[in-house]
């Protein structure tokens, strides 16, 4: 999690910026991970955490605040990630990208390829950096938006990777790029979003309605976009919208409908919502049909006594003991079921050698709390 501290546009901060890690326990409740806490200098503004899918290396992104020259400004911290969550710097230190004035702000992985993408907004371009497995950061290039999009402040890639987006918050317009070649995106649209832009009677072109961030639908057929009322008296309340886009098989966008005006009673108009995530559900629910009226069952011949099962070493309280052994050890759930497979496959090789084929796949030192005795028990 990112905490920015409270530097703004005019104002030096005096609270120190950070992010944080939590684990999140079975009631949904959060706990801090001990040594996960890096913090960045005053005046810096931790915006994004991009986490690799493998869950090993984290990238920072450090927006400078406009007009200060604290250090890591607009750099992206890379990370490896330890098995207990705590953050490691990885190698080559801090990446930014070499333009002027050097903003950096929003990003988002290739799905694909070791790449990042981020926006650029104080040069209207879009930066693409590469990673390799330790986690080392490359700067490999920008391209500019065009058709008169301004200020690209967040970026979003559709699942297949053939598509990038970027929220254009000065223009509330989205850019569309083709990355059919990954490292040089290649725009092809800027789409203007609809909606009221002022309060009637405003002055023709005048803009208070600004997009903050967008999001690609797990299907890749839907883009979302959140944008706030940027009138400084927060009286243009219908200035706070939600988006709802539709992508087309080119990657091409088309705004159906106007966005939902996000009410006043629960948003007020200064309320900024910024900040937006899809949350896929179960699609496409089997609709049963209703069970058919009961009718009387034939006698039946009486069933014939089945033989009980064969006991199973591998009982409830062992199993847990297992994976919970090799979840302490690694944090990591996929590590932690394939290792009681691997354990499975070797007993049911050799059941007399499974203390020592329990002790090869998962050191018996990192079941601490656990009886060794006990789990032999439970296996036997």
């Amino acid at each position: 999690m990112s905490n920015r501290g409270n530097s703004v546009l005019g104002t030096p901060g005096t609270d120190t910026p950070n992010i944080t890690g939590f684990r999140i326990r079975g009631d949904g409740s959060l706990a801090p991970i001990a040594g996960s806490t890096v913090t960045f200098p005053v005046d810096t503004s931790p915006s994004q955490n991009l986490i690799t899918p493998d869950g090993k290396l984290l990238f920072a992104e450090i927006f400078g605040v406009p007009g200060s020259s604290a250090a890591q400004s607009n750099t992206f911290a890379p990370f490896q990630i330890d098995g207990n969550g705590s953050l490691d710097l990885a190698p080559g230190s801090n990446v930014g990208a070499p333009v002027s004035p050097p903003l950096l702000l929003g990003s988002a992985f290739n799905p694909n390829q070791p790449i990042i993408y981020a926006g650029l907004p104080g040069v209207d371009e879009v930066g693409v950096f590469t990673y390799d497995k330790s986690g080392q950061l490359t700067f490999v290039g920008d391209a500019p938006l065009q058709d008169g999009g301004t200020a690209p402040c967040w970026c979003a890639v559709t699942p297949d990777g053939r598509y990038l987006y970027t929220g254009n918050t000065a223009s509330d317009s989205i850019g569309v790029y083709s990355l059919a070649d990954p490292l040089h995106p290649v725009q092809i649209q800027n789409f203007a979003l609809g909606g009221p832009q002022a309060p009637p009677g405003s002055p023709s072109g005048t803009l208070q309605t600004n997009v903050f961030q967008i999001v690609v639908s797990p299907d890749g057929h839907t883009l979302y976009a959140i944008g706030q009322n940027t009138d400084a008296t927060g009286t243009f309340a219908n200035g706070n919208q939600l988006h709802i886009l539709s992508v087309a098989a080119d990657g091409k966008l088309s705004e159906p409908t106007g966005p939902v005006l996000l009410s006043a009673v629960g948003v007020p108009g200064n309320a900024h919502p910024q900040g937006i995530a899809v949350v896929a559900g179960r699609a496409n629910a089997r609709a049963f049909p209703p069970p058919a009226p009961s009718l009387p069952l034939a006698p039946t011949a009486p069933p014939t006594p089945t033989p009980p099962p064969s006991p199973n070493p591998f009982n409830e309280a062992a199993t847990v003991a297992l994976f919970v052994a090799q979840g302490l050890q690694s944090g990591n759930i996929d590590e932690a079921y394939t290792g009681l497979v691997n354990f499975v496959s070797l007993y049911s090789q050799s059941p007399a050698a499974h203390q020592q084929q329990l002790s090869q796949v998962f050191n018996n030192d990192l079941i601490a709390d656990l009886s060794f005795s006990n789990l032999i028990a439970d296996l036997s």
